[in-house]
């Protein structure tokens, strides 16, 4: 755990973390483990590329990327330069995408090669974007945007210039919904993140020395950026990233990884009861429905309030939602 005096800046927080646990994973994915020396040289290169592209503190970078190490990279690599992350539901379409970009004021966005025909129906109205990367494996789709591969691979290792960081500046701008009316930016400030990655590794699971955390929900969402994510850097135990969820193989993957501590949406419970349903192997049926009598127990001892126990065991509009269980 991050012992008492860390700094609430992200910057030295993970500096700490790489010098205490350097050789030690944070995150698994796919079939790459990578540790806390790695994740450092990675992030210096994305932070480094960020400030080539003119990213100075407090400017907003719109992520419309889906699960993957380089959304990693670049939120952290924007939280040592004092960038601020726009992480972009990848289900968003029209006018919808097209608000949120113009109205958080951003100059830059990263793009997933699969998310690309979506953003080009938005391009001609947004009124501000004039830094396009491209992340994917193929080539960019012509000059109007810049290859992430390659400017990470050009970009220097070396930790980028100290800069003054308080604990209270923006990290990220999270947009709600949009349930009752247009989406509305949340601030997310440096303390933000790491005091509720500390309060849920700490005081919601309690975490032990020897948790591997596993969770298949989209890091633009709060929940695997502010408890899975930054849960992980506090406590110094891993996480399993994978890229989306799946019924079929979600048993699978916790054992395949030996994951103790999983984060779960709400929409899982409808998906595991088809799979139950689906399943004719006696004791694999006994699993799934296990799993969902701890699922509910989990709600009922955790939400007080008897109207919010009913929401929480329904789906809601993103898919979204936490509850938690020890596995095993």
């Amino acid at each position: 755990m991050i012992p008492s005096g860390w700094g609430m800046a992200f910057r030295e927080t993970f500096e700490k973390r790489v010098e205490r646990d350097g050789k030690k994973p944070f995150v698994f994915f796919r079939d790459q483990v990578i540790d806390y020396v790695t994740l450092q040289g990675k992030v210096h290169r994305a932070a480094n590329l960020l400030r080539e592209l003119g990213v100075r503190k407090g400017d907003p970078v719109c992520l419309f990327l889906p699960n993957c190490l380089e959304f990693l990279y670049l939120w952290f690599g924007l939280a040592e330069i004092g960038g601020v992350m726009v992480p972009l539901d990848v289900n968003l379409r029209g006018d919808g995408l097209k608000y949120i970009i113009n109205h958080c004021d951003a100059r830059w966005i990263i793009v997933n090669e699969r998310l690309l025909d979506t953003y080009s129906i938005v391009e001609n109205g947004l009124s501000r974007i004039d830094h396009r990367v491209w992340h994917g494996e193929a080539d960019p789709p012509g000059e109007n945007f810049l290859s992430l591969s390659r400017l990470m691979e050009a970009a220097e290792e070396k930790a980028p210039p100290p800069l003054a960081i308080r604990e209270e500046d923006p990290l990220g701008i999270l947009y709600t919904s949009g349930a009752t009316g247009p989406p509305k930016g949340v601030m997310i400030s440096h303390f933000n993140y790491l005091n509720s990655g500390e309060i849920w590794a700490k005081d919601v699971i309690h975490y032990r020395p020897d948790d591997i955390f596993f969770t298949t929900l989209p890091l633009f969402h709060a929940n695997a950026q502010m408890f899975t994510a930054m849960g992980s850097l506090f406590s110094g135990r891993p996480f399993v990233l994978r890229e989306r969820f799946s019924a079929s193989r979600f048993f699978d993957e916790i054992r395949q990884y030996g994951a103790s501590s999983v984060q779960v949406m709400r929409r899982l419970c409808s998906a595991l009861v088809g799979l139950a349903d689906s399943v004719t192997e006696a004791e694999r049926k006994a699993v799934v429905q296990r799993y969902l009598h701890h699922l509910s127990l989990v709600v009922e001892h955790s939400v007080l309030d008897a109207e919010d126990q009913v929401m929480a065991l329904q789906e809601d509009r993103q898919g979204l939602g936490q509850s938690r269980r020890r596995v095993g």
